[in-house]
């Protein structure tokens, strides 16, 4: 019973955040829309994005050789989405976004490792 419970926290607590992790790299539901080749070092790099209102974006990871942190940033640098449960400490492979306001977003990597590469695909999909 606790752990119902406990699963049915979880599952609302990533509603209201508006993220869904995923250990899944594609689905044929989504259109691609941009993909960054990643060079990091103990550092962060950002990128602009526009996302609009009520679309889904999955953003995954691929050939990555170190774990790697994706945050989503509004323009008040306010974190809407991660694919890293603090929880757990899990990093995901992928995880969906769903869009409350049209506008321009800061999609944020980072990293731990000293040299890290990877590949990070951005899709959408409209409901």
């Amino acid at each position: 019973m606790f752990i119902r419970a406990l699963s049915i926290f979880t599952l609302i607590f990533l509603f209201l955040l508006n993220t869904t992790y995923t250990n899944e790299s594609s689905s044929s539901s989504f259109i691609d829309l941009k993909s960054y080749d990643l060079k990091l070092s103990n550092k962060e790099v950002n990128h602009s994005i526009t996302f609009t209102k009520g679309n889904y974006y999955k953003l995954s990871l691929d050939q990555h050789t170190a774990p790697i942190k994706i945050n989503i940033k509004d323009n008040n640098k306010r974190t809407l989405g991660t694919n890293h449960d603090v929880r757990t400490g899990k990093f995901y492979d992928a995880m969906v976004f769903k869009c409350q306001s049209t506008g321009n977003y800061t999609v944020q990597f980072g990293s731990d490792s000293k040299s890290c590469s990877g590949k990070c695909n951005i899709s959408f999909k409209t409901i």
